[in-house]
């Protein structure tokens, strides 16, 4: 069965539809943290509207939100019979509680200067374990601007089409019927091109079931993702913390993440997967909180965050 992503509704409904988040809430930090780069094609932000296609039965529906009110969007729908809340909701983080991250780091001074600087911040969560897992993939070992130019290479040679043009993520079935010579042509390497060749066949056929892996713990569900062709370990705990929402999780192997969070605690030595899980252990059960607002302050950094 195809994965389709918003629901139908059996009857006719406005095009406009509003939306609460839990407060506080600000759709700028929310949409970067999963953005980016501006190289991302998929995600689209143009300072006020946050754009995407997602697919449905009848095709790829363009949705277009943007921040009415302190926790309300709102939200422009090209298909007035699909339902585009749930999606939003998991897709922006929109019902997470994040009094209690607030609660922890009002003891740590250094970590609470930077929740209050990006105050209003959701975790993002991909739509799908399977579109968490092709952004790992397609980011492995490159920088992440060329990785998030790849995916969006990808997106728009096999995801379906709104009618702006807008690219919604393909569908597993497509790329495992993708051919090999095309995705190199992507700029894919030879092991990526088979890597997404063999996930789409994974979920395509019901090898990997997200609603299976779900209730799993952290460890069984990187056990089990680590069989996959391709999915190693900083691959299957980036698919915990952006596919399954895991915010206790800091994928330890993100070089990136390390070099952010040893330049903001003022540490000399290079960090490795064990000293970053020892430091992040006084902010458990939230790591992959302070993940993301490591995230935000080096996109603040490149001047990327409104003020």
């Amino acid at each position: 069965m195809p994965h389709r992503l918003l629901g139908d509704k059996n009857t006719i409904v406005s095009e406009l539809i509003r939306i609460q988040a839990a407060p506080p809430f600000r759709l700028d930090f929310t949409v970067w943290a999963l953005r980016r780069r501006v190289d991302n094609q998929i995600d689209r932000w143009d300072g006020q509207t946050y754009s995407r296609a997602f697919l449905t039965r009848k095709g790829a529906v363009e949705v277009s939100v943007t921040q009415s009110g302190p926790t309300e969007l709102q939200a422009s729908v090209t298909d007035a019979e699909v339902d585009a809340a749930p999606i939003l909701t998991r897709l922006l983080g929109l019902n997470v509680n994040m009094k209690p991250f607030f609660e922890m780091a009002r003891k740590d001074s250094r970590l609470w200067e930077l929740a209050m600087r990006f105050q209003g911040f959701h975790p993002p969560r991909y739509p799908t374990l399977f579109e968490a897992l092709v952004n790992a993939v397609c980011c492995q070992q490159i920088t992440l601007t060329v990785g998030l130019q790849i995916l969006s290479r990808v997106c728009a040679a096999l995801g379906q089409h709104s009618a702006s043009g807008l690219a919604a993520f393909p569908e597993p079935e497509a790329l495992a019927a993708a051919d090999f010579d095309e995705l190199r042509a992507l700029k894919l390497s030879r092991a990526k091109a088979n890597s997404l060749i063999a996930l789409g066949e994974a979920f395509a056929n019901g090898e990997v079931d997200e609603a299976e892996l779900e209730p799993l713990e952290d460890e069984a569900i990187v056990e089990r993702l680590s069989r996959l062709k391709g999915i190693g370990r900083w691959s299957a705990e980036y698919a915990l913390l952006r596919g399954f929402g895991r915010t206790n999780l800091f994928p330890g192997d993100d070089v990136g993440a390390r070099g952010r969070l040893q330049s903001w605690l003022g540490i000399e030595a290079p960090l490795d997967y064990k000293s970053v899980h020892e430091i992040l252990s006084a902010w458990r059960p939230y790591a992959g909180l302070v993940y993301f607002h490591m995230l935000l302050s080096g996109l603040d950094h490149r001047g990327l965050l409104e003020s």
